[in-house]
């Protein structure tokens, strides 16, 4: 109704809708691409506005994992047919709560769901009008023509290469929590998401709408698995490579399906319970650092112990603080990489963000399953498209990288051509050379700066 309302006086007039936190639509109910569908007319496709999670301004790290949690998964979400504009808000409206040069990054990490603009909500709505101290002026002008080079040649999710990461609109959780409140039923599907993005791995944001995935590489978190059948539980596990967590096994436990991952039952062992204190990775040398470990004390979810009625490798084990070993954590197979640990409600997947955690992955990733991702580049992101012809790197911390280093299976690079923006805000070009070593790492003489966007593409 509004829609025909509006397009009989001003057919051009394009509608569009706020959104804000994913989980939080999915216990509303919402249907976003149904409802932009319907404020869609015939040549004016609805606008989705999802935010930039930062309206003050967080640590780059942080927003790194925001941005993949909630304007990365609402894009995927809304599907290819709809325009999308992020917000860019400043709150409470000064650079007291966000710095230009942290405005500048947000604007140009739009790239990565190939925005098609971005509304600006950056002034007070208190009646002060344009505060022109905040040099909000010259910072657009600046950013104008790389923004605009972006916009032309992004990679939009649709067409992006790497681990899928399957999600949709409908995930919450069946049981409330022993609070019995209603953010108790919030379900995350992300984890995978922000965690392999932000460690520098290709990953390719999937809206999951029943289609068949065959042959792919997968990660999967339990609040995703929960919404799917066991029909197609079972389809998605034996079909493909799949990377679970622990609340994709306990799922897995639940629904009788434990045979998938050649299991006969499980322990979930609750984080700070006295028994699990730290994972090790026993005979592996990992940053130079023999026999690694990582907390399961602090920041981070349970431990859920498998057992397994197959042989399995096993890449890292639980100890308790005597150095007793419990059992397995991290193992794979020809079928499956799984990660047993839990999504903490308070505080995520944090105690996973570390180089031994990457290292592990990526030396899989690098003799098992060819995943495109970058090498020693921390806070570094990598978004490449489906043809692998271009890619985009962003550094999401404020320290410089020096060179840009990343694993690409099948492909010969002699060249990139890199597009940049300089310390005086002009688009630049660079073609430089590309050295490959023994173990297939590219390598390019660049430095690249802290919050800076770089556009590559691969040249024979």
């Amino acid at each position: 109704m509004i829609e025909q309302k509006v397009h009989a006086v001003s057919p051009t007039t394009k509608l569009g809708l706020m959104s804000s936190w994913p989980e939080v639509h999915a216990l509303e109910g919402r249907d976003w691409q149904k409802l932009l569908d319907e404020l869609s007319g015939e040549n004016t496709p609805a606008v989705s506005r999802p935010h930039l999670p930062a309206y003050n301004e967080v640590s780059p790290q942080q927003y790194a994992r925001d941005f993949e949690k909630y304007t990365v998964a609402t894009r995927t979400e809304i599907g290819t047919k709809h325009k999308i504009y992020p917000e860019m808000e400043s709150f409470l409206y000064s650079p007291y709560a966000q710095s230009n040069k942290f405005t500048q990054f947000q604007l140009d990490t739009t790239s990565l769901v190939h925005a098609n603009g971005v509304l600006l909500n950056m002034f007070s709505m208190m009646g002060d009008g344009v505060n022109t101290t905040y040099r909000y002026a010259s910072l657009l002008k600046n950013d104008k023509e790389f923004l605009d080079f972006l916009s032309e040649n992004g990679i939009a999710i649709e067409q992006r290469s790497g681990v899928i990461v399957p999600m949709n609109q409908d995930v919450a959780k069946t049981k409330i929590d022993s609070e019995g409140t209603l953010e108790g039923l919030m379900a995350s599907q992300t984890q995978w998401l922000e965690l392999l993005s932000t460690l520098g791995i290709a990953t390719k944001p999937l809206n999951y709408t029943d289609q068949e995935i065959k042959n792919k590489c997968v990660a999967i978190t339990g609040n995703f698995l929960n919404t799917l059948s066991d029909e197609q539980i079972t389809q998605m596990l034996s079909r493909n490579f799949v990377l679970l967590d622990g609340d994709a096994v306990v799922i897995l436990n639940n629904r009788h399906l434990l045979d998938l991952i050649n299991a006969t039952s499980i322990e979930v062992i609750k984080n700070r319970s006295g028994q699990q204190s730290f994972e090790q990775f026993d005979g592996e040398t990992i940053s130079g650092i023999n026999n690694p470990r990582l907390t399961m004390l602090t920041h981070t979810g349970d431990y859920v112990k498998i057992n397994y009625k197959a042989h399995v490798n096993v890449h890292s084990s639980a100890y308790d603080r005597l150095e007793n070993k419990l059992g397995p954590v991290t193992v794979s197979d020809d079928k499956f990489y799984i990660l047993p640990m839990t999504d903490s409600p308070k505080y995520g997947w944090q105690a996973q963000y570390t180089d031994i955690r990457e290292g592990d992955l990526k030396h899989f990733f690098e003799e098992q399953l060819s995943v495109p991702h970058l090498v020693n580049m921390y806070n570094c992101k990598m978004v490449i498209d489906e043809s692998q012809s271009q890619m985009i790197i962003s550094n999401w911390s404020i320290d410089d990288v020096d060179g840009i280093n990343f694993f690409l299976k099948d492909r010969n690079v002699k060249q990139v051509s890199i597009t940049y923006r300089d310390a005086d805000n002009s688009v630049q070009n660079k073609v430089l050379d590309v050295t490959l070593d023994s173990k297939g790492i590219y390598h390019v003489d660049f430095n690249v700066k802290e919050l800076a966007v770089l556009h590559i593409k691969f040249l024979g």
